[in-house]
């Protein structure tokens, strides 16, 4: 089987908390209120890779 060297346009909840460090609750919580948008394909909740680029291009405070 070929192995693919793709990066992904869209992440799970899950896969954003690893990716990021931050906790599934805060995430879920930033979902709700509309921070972090989130898509829905079927019944999968996915975060766009560039929304979540977008968000900490956004928040994240520089010293």
């Amino acid at each position: 089987m070929e192995e693919r060297n793709e990066e992904k346009l869209a992440y799970s909840l899950p896969e954003v908390a690893k990716i990021t460090g931050l906790s599934l609750s805060y995430l879920y919580r930033l979902s709700s209120e509309g921070k972090i948008p989130v898509s829905k394909i079927g019944s999968r909740a996915l975060v766009l890779k560039s929304e979540l680029e977008k968000f900490f291009r956004i928040n994240i405070r520089r010293k």
